[in-house]
Parts: structure tokens; sequence; C-alpha cells
């Protein structure tokens, strides 16, 4: 259902302005005993609207949790946006308030998520520096619940293939996951 709301965004939206999808698809080894190994999904949806206003849709669905919302977003800068957004969790209490911020500067980036509600805080955030001509990047990972860590990724063209190895509490995990970015500019 998610999936075929975000499609029709791009559909609908995807004539006007700057549109945005980004498809993430990514695994996550925790460091419990049993190593518990968990694929999620991932989808982002942007759309310029007017001017330096825009939107945002944002779905992630695993086997054992699914979250979405969907705000206004701000482009500040030619190199800072930021967005807030609410939505809808699979917790107790269902609401969910998302919001994220990225930078972009020459061949460093740095974007953050951070999200509340039933659940609990939750952040990820990313720092990148691309090398070699953007065909690799370099940088550190940091989420609630996985710890800190360095992150590696390899472009081709709009598919991104990224891993992380990640330290919390004296334990480690490791994620790793590849990335389809479609971008659309142009009125």
């Amino acid at each position: 259902m998610l999936f075929r709301l975000l499609f029709a965004l791009l559909i609908t939206f995807g004539c006007f302005g700057q549109t945005l999808l980004r498809v993430d698809q990514y695994v996550t080894t925790e460091r419990s005993d049993k190593r518990r190994t968990t694929p999620t999904s991932d989808v982002s949806f942007q759309q310029n609207l007017f001017g330096k206003v825009g939107m945002f849709a944002w779905g992630q669905a695993s086997p054992t949790y699914r979250q979405t919302y969907a705000g206004a977003s701000y482009q500040f800068t030619s190199w800072l946006q930021a967005g807030v957004g609410g939505g809808i969790e699979q917790a107790d209490s269902m609401a969910r308030l998302g919001s994220f911020l990225y930078m972009s500067k020459g061949t460093n980036s740095f974007s953050c998520l951070y999200e509340n509600g039933g659940s609990g805080p939750w952040h990820s955030a990313v720092y990148n520096h691309r090398i070699a001509k953007g065909r690799f990047g370099v940088g550190i990972f940091n989420q609630t619940r996985m710890g800190t860590g360095p992150r590696a990724e390899v472009n081709f063209g709009p598919i991104k293939v990224w891993t992380a190895p990640l330290w919390e509490n004296g334990g480690h995990n490791v994620r790793y996951g590849v990335r389809y970015t479609y971008l659309k500019s142009g009125r």
C-alpha cells in the first residue's frame, strides 16, 4: 500500500519542479546472542512544489515493524534543506513525528533523521566524503540502539552499495545495503 502511494505521488508530481525518489534495501545483523539479521526497505519521496517549499513522504517496512509519515520541507540555501512531518507507526501509540536535515557542500554531505512517537525517540546520522570523482565515499554512521562506526560506499550511477560496522556498549552490529536514487530536475 505504502509503495503504491509513493509511486502515485511520483507520477502525480513528477512533471513539476524537482522530484527525488529513493529506495533503500538494507540488512542489519545485531550483536545479540542469536545474531538476528533483519532485512528492511525504506522508500522516500521529495517534491519541490514552489520556490523553496516542498513536500516529502517516507515509509519503512521490515518483518517486525512498519512506519510512514509525510510533511513539508524547506530549502534554506543551495546546501541546506530541512523538513518535518507526521504519520503513524506500528506501536502501542501509533502517532509518529519525523524530521530531517540535509547539508551538502562540495565533496561533503551530512544527513540526520530524528523521530519520536509511540516507540520512543530515534535518530540516524550519516556524514559522507566523496572521493575519486564521487565513485567512492567514506564517512561515519550513527544510529539509536545500533551504535557508531565507519561507513563506506561505492557509487554506480543511480545505484549506491554501502556498509557500516557499528559499535555500541562493547558489542558490534553490521549494516549493509543498496540505494537506488531517481532524480528529475526542471519544469
